[in-house]
């Protein structure tokens, strides 16, 4: 059985409820940005389907939930991280680079 297909404004809103610009989203899911663009607009048919499952994936792994059937939408999963975790460990990532050569430095000194 072949899954439903996560629609045009299921992608939009699951990165605006992770509150992640669509550079965010290409970068944490290895893609473009001009491939969420894509995905997100009239020209999502051109998007493959291996590109398309990596976003998913990539915010499911954030904590987003698909849901489908007489109301496709989405909604942070009961289980998953929530929104403020979800930034938490977006800034943890970013900072860890600086981190690093600090104590790089210290260790040094």
């Amino acid at each position: 059985m072949k899954a439903t297909p996560i629609t045009i404004e299921q992608f939009r809103a699951a990165r605006a409820l992770l509150d992640w610009s669509r550079e965010e989203l290409a970068k944490r899911a290895g893609q473009h940005a001009s491939t969420v663009k894509r995905v997100e607009t009239a020209d999502s048919e051109n998007v493959s389907d291996e590109a398309r499952e990596k976003l998913k994936m990539t915010l499911e792994a954030a904590g987003v939930e698909f849901t489908n059937g007489d109301a496709p939408g989405v909604r942070m999963a009961v289980d998953g991280p929530t929104k403020f975790t979800a930034m938490l460990s977006a800034s943890i990532s970013a900072a860890r680079p600086c981190v690093n050569l600090f104590s790089a430095a210290f260790i040094e000194a």
